[in-house]
């Protein structure tokens, strides 16, 4: 019974060594970024290994200074801190003294924030789930900018601990680099690869690091522009018709709330809008094409 009472409690201890809440400031942390670049006509996967390289300390706060492996780039780094309190994590521009807040963990559907460095432009949060890391929820959240004047919408998703999905580099390197290409493809804490539950955009957490995911914008432009939505303005029912398989649609007011969402049969929606109140609204497909429509 001792020996049944030891091995319990060892059991036990080893489990909530393992179920450890990530933060995004660990030190342990790595970010695996992919970039694709078209190279010859050739797709070229381009990675990167970003992780603290030293701390510093500015104005009263200790900051972690981010870097990646592969280069030295010390004059584009970020120097990084997080209030836990707050629940915010704060980024001090180099070689500039402004603070700013990068994330900002309090956020709830139909709030606005500011992404910086580059857009520097007012998100709507459009979605909120909670993912399971080292079996802990964690928040994760959708952001959209819905683009004036255009049919499309600039989306982002960021997730507690790990931080901007779709733009890490908008994290680790805000001087003079661009961020649209690039792309989290797996995370290391402590060594590990702590599995999300479920998977938060292209990031696939597997133990292996191996899956490279594709970032090819030409092809899935190619295939969005034959993506047919109508009628637009509608009154009645929405049709939305694709080459490719659709799996989601999904619509979206103006300030970013769900209105609809819908499973479709195949490469063919048909959605009932008449409830809606007249107005603009957009319809994302597949969690990554987005449409705007009009509601008469």
């Amino acid at each position: 019974m001792k020996k049944l009472i030891i091995a319990i409690v060892l059991i036990c201890g080893t489990l909530g060594a393992q179920a450890q809440k990530i933060y995004f400031t660990d030190t342990s942390n790595t970010w695996k970024v992919i970039r694709d670049s078209l190279i010859g006509g050739t797709l070229v996967h381009n990675y990167a290994d970003y992780h603290v390289v030293k701390d510093s300390v500015v104005g009263g706060h200790t900051y972690h200074w981010y870097n990646f492996d592969g280069g030295d780039c010390s004059h584009c780094g970020s120097l990084v801190r997080e209030d836990t309190a707050q629940k915010k994590v704060f980024l001090r521009y180099v070689p500039h003294d402004s603070e700013i807040v990068l994330f900002n963990y309090n956020l709830h559907l139909g709030d606005t924030f500011i992404i910086h460095p580059f857009y520097d432009a007012s998100y709507v949060v459009t979605d909120t789930i909670i993912t399971m890391i080292n079996g802990i929820g964690h928040k994760a959240w959708e952001f959209a900018r819905f683009i004036p004047g255009t049919t499309f919408a600039h989306w982002c998703k960021v997730v507690e601990g790990i931080g901007n999905v779709d733009h890490p580099t908008a994290m680790f390197r805000p001087i003079g680099m661009p961020t649209y290409t690039d792309m989290i493809y797996c995370f290391h804490n402590n060594g590990t690869t702590p599995p999300l539950s479920p998977n938060i955009g292209n990031l696939n957490n597997t133990t292996s690091c191996t899956y490279y995911p594709s970032l090819d914008v030409a092809s899935v432009s190619s295939g969005n522009n034959d993506l047919e939505l109508y009628p637009n303005p509608v009154t009645g029912v929405l049709t939305i018709t694709s080459p490719f398989s659709l799996e989601q649609v999904v619509i979206i007011n103006f300030i970013g709330k769900i209105m609809v969402s819908v499973i479709p049969a195949k490469n063919k929606a048909t959605i009932d809008v008449s409830s809606l109140p007249a107005g603009i609204y957009f319809a994302r497909i597949n969690g990554m094409v987005v449409r705007k429509f009009v509601k008469e």
